[in-house]
This record gives C-alpha cells, sequence and structure tokens, in this order.
C-alpha cells in the first residue's frame, strides 16, 4: 500500500504513512502515544493545535511590579533570573506536551539533592536548580490516578516517578489537557488522566492527510499540456511517426514569444489538463476537515487558518474575541506552572547577598528591616498581571489614559485637604503611581520623596474654616 500512496504522488514517509494507512483510525478512535508523537512531529496541523494558542499566551511578557519596593532593581533581579533558568522554555514544552499526549509534568532538579527529598527554598540561591519537562512515557506507571471516590486523592494527581526514582511532591507540577473522567483511560498517557487534543478530531486530521496526496497530485498534473493532433490513418509509417513527434516537440518547447501552428479544420487543439471539476469539491472539503479539525480540539477554525491574523487582536471583531478567550484560557490552565517558578525565581534572585545590596543602596527604606521580613515584603507585594490581547489603537488609549488621570487628580484634591499630612502624602504617592503607569501620556517616571512632601504639609497646615479670615460686610464693600 505504501507503493500505491507513491504513485499517486510524492511519497510522504513512515510518520505521515502510518497516520494514512491505519485502519483502524475511525470515527471515536482514541489516539495512542506513538500516533500522538507521530501527528505532532510530522503532521502539518499537529503542532500548530499544540503550540500556536500557548505561542500566542507567551508572547506577551506579563507586567511585573514590586508595589511596596523602592526602585525597579527587585523586578530587574527577578526577571534576569527568569532568563537563566529558562523558565519560559519549560512552561511552554510542559503546557504543549500536556496537549499533545493529555498529561504532562514539570520537575525542579537541585544539583547535588536526592529527588525525593522536600524543597528547601532557602538554599536555593546557593546551588545550581534545572527545571525537567517529563511526557506520560517518562512517567509512566506513576499517574495513573486514584479512582476511589471516597478518597482525599480522587481522580488528584500525587508523586511522580521517572526511572524508578520518586520525585516529592513540593519538586513537581503536573498539568493535564481537560479534567480526567472517572474510569475513561487515556491511552496516550498512560492512566486515567486528561485527553489529547488530537483525540477528537483523530479522524479529520487522518482525512486531511489525504488532502494533501490530492494537493501534490494536482501541482503535477497542472502543467500538463494537451496537444489534440489530427491523426493521418490506420497505418503509421516511420515517417508519419516521426512527423507526430515533430508536433508533439514543438508545442513542449513553445516559449512566450514564440510562435507555433497548427491545422485551421478543427481537428487539432492545444489546451491544458481541465480540473475545473476538481477545485471546488476539494477545497469544501478541505475547509470541512480543517473545521471538524478545530471543532474537536476545540479551538477557533481561524487560528489554524490564521486568517484574522493579518490585523492581529485589535481589529475587535467578535472573532478576535472568541481567540482572545481561548489564549486567556490558556493562560489560566499554565497558572500553576507560572506560580511554581515564580516561587522559585523569587528565591534565588532575592537572596541575602542581594538584600545587602539593596539595603546599602536604600539605607532608609530597607536599612531597620531583617532579609525575612523584607522577602516576604517582596514577595507579598509582587504582582504580574497578563496583559490583555484585545489592544485598542494608540490614540483611543491616550483618550482613556487622560479620563483616568483627570479623575485622579479629582479623588486627590477631594481628599487631601480633609485628612491628616501623612495621608496626604499617601494620597500623593498614590497619584503618582497612577500616573507612571500611563506610559502612553508621560515618557518618563514621577519621582517624589513623599517623606519630605509630609513634613513640609506638618509645616504649611492649610487654614481650616475656623481660621480663615470672615468675607468683608456689603457695607465695608461699599464704603
Amino acid at each position: 500500500m505504501a507503493d500505491a500512496t507513491q504513485l499517486q504522488g510524492s511519497a510522504l514517509g513512515a510518520g505521515l504513512t502510518g497516520i494514512l494507512l491505519a485502519d483502524d483510525i475511525q470515527p471515536g478512535s482514541a489516539p495512542s502515544y506513538q500516533t500522538c508523537k507521530d501527528i505532532y512531529l510530522y503532521h502539518p496541523l499537529g503542532a500548530k493545535m499544540a503550540e500556536k494558542p500557548v505561542k500566542i499566551a507567551l508572547s506577551q511578557e506579563r507586567r511585573y511590579r514590586c508595589v511596596e519596593f523602592p526602585g525597579d532593581d527587585a523586578i530587574k533581579a527577578f526577571v534576569e533570573t527568569r532568563r537563566r533558568l529558562k523558565v519560559q522554555e519549560a512552561v511552554y514544552s510542559t503546557r504543549v506536551l500536556s496537549k499533545v499526549y493529555g498529561i504532562a509534568s514539570l520537575a525542579l532538579m537541585v544539583d547535588g539533592q536526592d529527588p525525593g527529598t522536600p524543597l528547601d527554598p532557602r538554599t536555593f540561591w546557593k546551588r545550581k536548580l534545572v527545571f525537567n519537562v517529563y511526557d506520560p512515557l517518562n512517567t509512566a506507571g506513576s499517574l495513573v490516578m486514584n479512582q476511589d471516590p471516597l478518597s482525599a486523592t480522587f481522580l488528584h494527581a500525587q508523586e511522580i516517578a521517572v526511572n524508578g526514582k520518586v520525585f516529592h511532591r513540593s519538586k513537581v507540577r503536573v498539568i493535564m489537557n481537560e479534567f480526567p473522567i472517572y474510569l475513561s483511560y487515556t491511552s496516550s498517557a498512560y492512566g486515567f488522566v486528561g485527553r489529547s487534543v488530537y483525540q477528537r478530531s483523530l479522524y479529520p486530521l487522518k482525512s486531511f492527510v489525504q488532502t494533501m496526496i490530492t494537493n501534490d497530485m494536482i501541482s503535477l498534473k497542472a502543467g500538463v499540456i494537451v496537444a489534440k493532433v489530427k491523426q493521418v490513418g490506420s497505418a503509421v509509417t516511420n515517417a508519419l511517426r516521426a512527423a507526430l513527434s515533430i508536433k508533439r516537440n514543438v508545442v513542449k518547447e513553445a516559449r512566450v514569444g514564440n510562435i507555433i501552428n497548427i491545422s485551421a479544420d478543427g481537428k487539432e487543439d492545444i489546451t491544458s489538463l481541465d480540473m475545473t471539476n476538481i477545485s471546488e469539491p476539494f477545497l469544501l472539503a478541505r475547509k470541512n476537515i480543517i473545521e471538524d479539525i478545530a471543532s474537536g480540539a476545540p479551538m477557533p477554525a481561524k487560528m489554524l487558518t490564521e486568517e484574522s491574523f493579518a490585523q492581529g487582536f485589535a481589529d475587535g471583531t467578535e472573532d478576535a474575541k472568541e481567540q482572545a478567550r481561548y489564549v486567556d484560557g490558556e493562560r489560566y490552565m499554565m497558572n500553576p506552572l507560572v506560580e511554581f517558578t515564580d516561587m522559585v525565581c523569587q528565591y534565588v534572585a532575592w537572596n541575602p547577598d542581594w538584600w545587602a545590596e539593596q539595603q546599602a543602596k536604600y539605607p532608609k527604606q530597607l536599612g531597620g528591616m531583617t532579609y525575612e521580613a523584607g522577602f516576604f515584603m517582596l514577595q507579598n507585594s509582587f504582582e504580574a498581571p497578563w496583559p490583555s490581547l484585545l489592544t485598542e489603537p494608540e490614540s483611543e488609549q491616550v483618550k482613556v489614559a487622560d479620563v483616568k488621570l483627570k479623575a485622579a487628580i479629582a479623588a486627590m484634591q477631594i481628599i487631601t485637604p480633609v485628612v491628616d499630612p501623612e495621608s496626604a502624602a499617601r494620597v500623593i504617592e498614590w497619584l503618582a503611581r497612577n500616573m507612571n503607569e500611563m506610559e502612553n501620556l508621560f515618557g518618563n517616571p514621577l519621582d517624589l520623596d513623599y517623606k519630605k512632601i509630609e513634613a513640609w504639609i506638618k509645616a504649611h497646615p492649610k487654614e481650616t474654616e475656623e481660621t480663615k479670615p470672615s468675607p468683608p460686610s456689603p457695607m465695608a464693600l461699599r464704603v
């Protein structure tokens, strides 16, 4: 059968041929581990189904902030640690593999430490750390999941084991694609866990390979020229055969600017191969197959065809909103991985040596604070929200920022006259922070000494209604 496939066009190779010739793939069939790997590695839509949503979700950097910390040294150290530990690559790989097979694991390896040893985050900065990503074959047998409905670990992932080594729960985060179904075994993940993104789309994925063969056949036949040559009689001599051969060669060698002649009696004609009856049904079938694949994933069909990515997510159409909601769901699924890696990076970046440097740099703000208190202050004030995928044009962003700025100034003008000097200084600080976030209005951040502002307000108290001089009487005004 492989030879027959090759006769129709170019050879497909072992990976796609295995998918195409798998007669046991029928609607509702579940893919095996090897089938999922073949689809991801060789199928034109395999990598896109698993990778495209995750790439879009991670394409925008989160907005890191430490509200209570002076300056941006804490964020710089955190971002540098993420880059050095290759956190983005680890999170990306884990989520993609979970979509390919149904489940994947992210493990923290500590140099010189047994995988079964509990984590001690306080020593992270002294050790070499590496994030490892494991697929179901690496953890086979350890993630079958408890099927006892009365158990506290019912359908919850516990420890993983790799090559007989059990990892402590504090070192591992397990992520599934979709939630597990009771007594529903996933063959691609070797357990009662989530499902591969290919499971519901397996049959149309096989059908898509057929369209590739048709494409190849059409491309091979599209340049065929049909020459209808008048036959001279039933008896064909060598001279007549040579004459017909010369006619064919003239047609074959004709180029732009050349002139050839044929009989004018209508018995000779030169045309291309007529494929008009193939085009419309083929394109319709291919479109329906792609939509079936997207529906089974489930994901927006235009994310596979990339029809709406010419303008990105800024056009505000319903398709763009649907895709943005889908990508937000991907970000939600990655949150356990993000929170785990953030914790590791915080302990590595904000270590005691770094804290001592910051105390020397900011003696007034940090001088009297211990490392433990400072670390938890940093951790509690750390914020890293995902930016919105639906971005507005810059002109609209400026209008929105202008309205927010006017509202913030009005709130400050109302609050500061009726509060104590310390609270008034905090209101001014709040206004400055909001202004610093409006990068489309202000190019440079506003940096103020709020302690001095508080002292100045105390030294120059505002006049109250009682201390204000009473207005002159109407009689005095007339005089």
